[in-house]
């Protein structure tokens, strides 16, 4: 029995481990029995039984830890793979690459995902075949630089000053490539990318307005605050540091594995209550938009 708190921190100091804890458990236990039994059968049996449920209790740890780390485990060995073969085939001409890149990357995702989500990276490079230029950008580049510089004409600097814009998965790479590759006439005060690969294609040089030369990369001058958001589960989520400077990375665990991981973010309220805890700790980004 503790009298004080501190008491019960003092017992626990020194534990790194479920084994250390259920160790000096098992010790407690014997010093326990020493006190308060008198004969030496009732004693042993008791610690006997104790032990043998201690003995359970870690089979069944260890059986469980091992269920939850392998998913994670073959998640991150399956991002490192398809990053690796991604990288082989960037001298692949642009008319070949939205076939091979999806090919390469469903061979080994169908077994753990949807076979929708595969699609992601068929759409995030053939948006890249036909991203176009500064002067002539692509259907897709054109249809969400048109939404934004809209969005930035209607600003009213008394009553909503701030042009905020919150971009999932594929969403994030274009934007990126818009604030920094083209000439977007707006500048985006606050940028919320959710579940993108916006850091694995600019760290295969895929934004030609990245210099991914030198690391780590610069934060487009058009963007004020960048939140990058992403599930360690999350096949398709990634982390922004440290390939790129001042890009806050935040992780958001929803506990889920498979497709629900990248298309359910918006689903969960803790996800809402995770960014305004940032927005709330960045302080400024509230009060100047900068």
């Amino acid at each position: 029995k503790f009298k004080r708190f501190d008491d019960q921190l003092d017992w626990l100091s020194g534990m790194k481990s479920d084994d250390d804890f259920l160790n000096k458990l098992t010790l407690e236990v014997d010093r326990h029995c020493e006190r308060t039994f008198d004969t030496p059968r009732r004693e042993l049996l008791t610690v006997k039984i104790f032990r043998r449920s201690v003995s359970g209790f870690k089979e069944r740890l260890s059986s469980a830890t091992t269920r939850i780390m392998e998913p994670r485990k073959e998640i991150a060995s399956l991002k490192s793979r398809t990053a690796s073969r991604i990288k082989r085939l960037k001298d692949k001409t642009k008319s070949a690459t939205s076939y091979v890149a999806a090919r390469t990357f469903t061979d080994h995702a169908r077994k753990l995902f949807h076979q929708n989500l595969s699609a992601l990276i068929g759409d995030s490079f053939n948006y890249f075949a036909r991203r176009g230029s500064n002067r002539e950008p692509g259907p897709i580049a054109a249809l969400v630089k048109e939404a934004i510089e809209l969005a930035e004409r209607r600003r009213d600097l008394k009553r909503d000053p701030r042009l905020i814009v919150v971009a999932h998965s594929m969403g994030g790479n274009i934007l990126c490539d818009l604030v920094s590759s083209f000439d977007l006439n707006a500048r985006i005060d606050v940028l919320v990318t959710v579940g993108s690969q916006f850091p694995l294609f600019a760290d295969l040089n895929m934004f030609p307005g990245l210099d991914s030369a030198r690391r780590p990369i610069k934060k487009p001058e058009k963007v004020g605050k960048w939140i990058n958001i992403f599930d360690s589960n999350d096949l398709l989520g990634y982390a922004a540091t440290p390939l790129f400077e001042d890009i806050i990375d935040v992780e958001f665990g929803s506990g889920r594995l498979g497709v629900a991981t990248h298309t359910d973010y918006f689903l969960w309220l803790s996800f809402y209550e995770r960014l305004a805890r940032v927005v709330q700790e960045q302080g400024s980004l509230v009060e100047s938009g900068a």
